[in-house]
C-alpha cells in the first residue's frame, strides 16, 4: 500500500479503537519478534513509531530482558509522552541523546521514523543513531520500515537503518517491494 492509503486506513481504525490501542497491538507483534533476544537497545523516535519503540520496550522489560531506550528526539506526541514516562517509571534506562553503547546489545530495534519519511534527513541526532545501528555487530529489527527509507519508492532519504529484519503493519508498504529497498529491509 502507498504511506495515503496507510493513512486512510489507520484513520479509520481509530474510529473504532484507540492510537494507544493500535501502538499496544504494533508492541504485541515487535515484541514476538525480538523475544529471543537477551539484550535490545531500542532506539525512539519523537512521533508514533518512537511510541511503537517505548511500548515495545515496556514489554520486553516485563518479560526480563534486558532493554535501554535511546532517545533519538523529545517526544512530542501525547502518546509518545505517556509511554516514555511510563518507561521512566518502570526504571528502563532512557538515554537522551545518542551515545555508542557501553555494553553489548543482541539487537538493535529501529522505531525512530515510520512511514512518513520522504526527504533528507539531516537531523545530526538521527543521522548519528543511524549510523550506530548500522555499524553495530548485533541484528537489526526495524519497526514497520527502515528509518531513513521512503516508504512510497523504497530510496533512502540521505540515511537509512540497514535492517536484518522487518515488522511492518497492515500490509507491506509500496517501497519495500522495490529494486531500491531490496538492501534495507532484510527479512
Amino acid at each position: 500500500l502507498s504511506v495515503d492509503m496507510i493513512r486512510e486506513a489507520e484513520k479509520r481504525a481509530m474510529e473504532n479503537v484507540s492510537s494507544m490501542h493500535l501502538i499496544e497491538n504494533a508492541a504485541k507483534v515487535c515484541f514476538d519478534e525480538l523475544r529471543d533476544f537477551n539484550s535490545v537497545r531500542v532506539y525512539c523516535g519523537k512521533g508514533n513509531n518512537g511510541s511503537d519503540g517505548y511500548a515495545t520496550a515496556l514489554l520486553l522489560n516485563k518479560h526480563g530482558k534486558r532493554v535501554e531506550i535511546v532517545q533519538v528526539a523529545e517526544p512530542s506526541t501525547p502518546e509518545c509522552q505517556t509511554l516514555c514516562k511510563k518507561a521512566i517509571n518502570e526504571e528502563i534506562p532512557v538515554i537522551s541523546g545518542v551515545t555508542f553503547p557501553t555494553e553489548d546489545f543482541e539487537c538493535s530495534f529501529d522505531a525512530i521514523f515510520g512511514i512518513g519519511v520522504a526527504g533528507e534527513i539531516a537531523d545530526p541526532n538521527i543521522i548519528r543513531a543511524i549510523e550506530i545501528i548500522n555499524s553495530s555487530d548485533g541484528y537489526v529489527v526495524s519497526c514497520d520500515v527502515p528509518s531513513g527509507m521512503n516508504s512510497d519508492t523504497g530510496k533512502k532519504c540521505g540515511y537509512c537503518v540497514v535492517a536484518d529484519k522487518t515488522v511492518t503493519f497492515t500490509a507491506p508498504k509500496r517501497g519495500m517491494l522495490s529494486n531500491e529497498s531490496v538492501d534495507l529491509c532484510g527479512e
